[in-house]
């Protein structure tokens, strides 16, 4: 019998209204901070109803959009930029299906984002997954380690690209010339999607125009545009930028928005005249707020330089509550309902939290005074928890073959020995700790149990918590 509900409720919509009435401060994307960052236009009360608008005579919108996207290549160093308004998953899955051809082997640093594997699938490639380096008194990627590269570009001379991360969730950089060097004529893919605007803060040799073929932005996450945006920048010297846009076609819908599209156009505009300065110039506040939490008892802020000439961006705050006795999680509820301030998103060990230069300094302030107190509710102590197992699963059957392969739904304890069907990945931040055909074990398991009844959340299970695996032929 189908069930009647009354149709006067609009319950995603009532619920925005809701948060935006009652804001908290904004440590989180987008990096407009609640509008900070916006250009004066867009507090029109009835602009973005006035230009959502569709591919209609009456405007010369390829035209626009083409000089729009000349002029975003210009500003961050690239001879072709694309605008994404499917986010930067967009960006990855177009160029993986564009640049390379099924069967291809790729090298792909661990913690790539889950829409890595999902361009992986539908291209039909064959990925080689190189182990990440973990900070241990975190549990947090520190990026692809050089020794572990060479390994596997030894063992497969064959290889056609390199994917990395950089930077990570967290902010921690590597130098990219180092991996352009070591993949040296094969094609270097970078997810910049929280990058970008290191060297507007006068840390040089991070950003990835530096020497990736393709580099792909969230710019939505730090530089200010729309949820749901970003760009693609490419150096044409190993790309043909047909295939490149027949692989973004083939992903892409042919309706884009225009309100989003001009959220880039407007961002980068902002960018070029008043944000990119606005880096260097709040850079020295910025400093003194981090020297000031670094000081709270009790509290651990992540800091740098790091092993293997990493950096940390400084617009990122990432705090360890684990001396009091809390988890990231427990950490980012009190700074939510105590303080009113909503991190970016938490895990077992940390809180992450966004910082944009054009916030409020009275935000900057709240958050110091907020870890101060915290820094006095002292309730023992924990130890780090490594949420990711020590080694990557063995990989049974291809990516592709697992997606697409007949399945059924377990229980965690049933799923150990089976193979994976879905991506499984907690989120934020979109770290697969499962691939589609890797062999589940109990580490994996166990991880995804802590994730659980820590209240994070893990993408890829069904509502009452159990996992797809392969059907098996009995």
């Amino acid at each position: 019998m189908k069930t009647e509900f009354s149709q006067n409720q609009a319950p995603l919509f009532e619920e925005l209204l809701r948060c935006a009435q009652r804001p908290l401060a904004p440590f989180h994307t987008p990096g407009h901070k609640r509008g900070a960052g916006l250009e004066p236009e867009w507090f029109q009360s009835d602009i973005v109803a006035k230009i959502d608008l569709t591919e209609i005579s009456a405007f010369d919108w390829w035209g626009a959009l083409e000089k729009a996207q000349m002029l975003a290549a210009n500003f961050f160093d690239a001879d072709l930029s694309f605008f994404l308004t499917q986010g930067a998953s967009q960006g990855i899955i177009g160029a993986l299906t564009g640049i390379f051809a099924p069967g291809d082997k790729i090298l792909v640093s661990r913690n790539c984002h889950l829409s890595v594997i999902k361009g992986i699938t539908i291209a039909g490639l064959t990925p080689i997954f190189i182990e990440t380096d973990y900070l241990p008194e975190w549990g947090i990627p520190g990026g692809l380690k050089k020794s572990a590269l060479r390994a596997k570009i030894k063992e497969h001379p064959d290889y056609k690209g390199l994917l990395i991360t950089n930077p990570t969730y967290q902010g921690i950089a590597n130098r990219i010339r180092d991996y352009r060097e070591l993949s040296a004529d094969r094609i270097l893919l970078v997810d910049e999607a929280h990058g970008g605007h290191l060297e507007w803060s006068g840390i040089s040799g991070y950003n990835a125009y530096e020497g990736a073929d393709l580099w792909i932005h969230g710019t939505h996450k730090m530089m200010g545009s729309f949820t749901q945006t970003g760009m693609l920048h490419v150096n044409t010297a190993r790309i043909e930028p047909d295939q490149l846009q027949q692989g973004l076609d083939l992903i892409t819908t042919t309706s884009p928005s225009y309100v989003l599209l001009a959220s880039l156009d407007s961002n980068r505009r902002f960018l070029a005249e008043k944000g990119r300065r606005l880096f260097r110039e709040r850079l020295p506040e910025l400093m003194k707020v981090r020297s000031r939490i670094a000081a709270c008892d009790g509290a651990r802020i992540l800091e740098g330089p790091l092993a293997e000439d990493r950096v940390i961006d400084p617009w990122k705050i990432t705090l360890n509550f684990n001396l009091l006795g809390l988890t990231g999680y427990q950490a980012a509820h009190i700074l939510e309902t105590d303080f009113r301030i909503q991190p970016e998103y938490a895990d077992l060990n940390q809180v992450t939290l966004l910082i944009g230069p054009w916030q409020d300094r009275a935000d900057l302030e709240a958050l110091y005074q907020a870890v101060t107190a915290i820094s006095k509710r002292k309730q023992g102590k924990i130890a780090p928890i490594n949420w990711m197992p020590p080694s990557i699963p063995a990989q049974v059957i291809p990516v592709r073959d697992g997606v697409f392969a007949s399945k059924t739904w377990v229980s965690l304890e049933e799923a150990i020995g089976r193979v994976a069907a879905n991506i499984i990945a907690p989120y934020p931040p979109g770290v697969p700790l499962l691939v589609p055909g890797e062999l589940i074990g109990k580490d994996e398991v166990e991880s995804i149990k802590q994730t659980i009844l820590s209240g994070g959340i893990v993408r890829g299970l069904n509502s009452g918590h159990k996992i797809a695996v392969v059907k098996e032929n009995r």
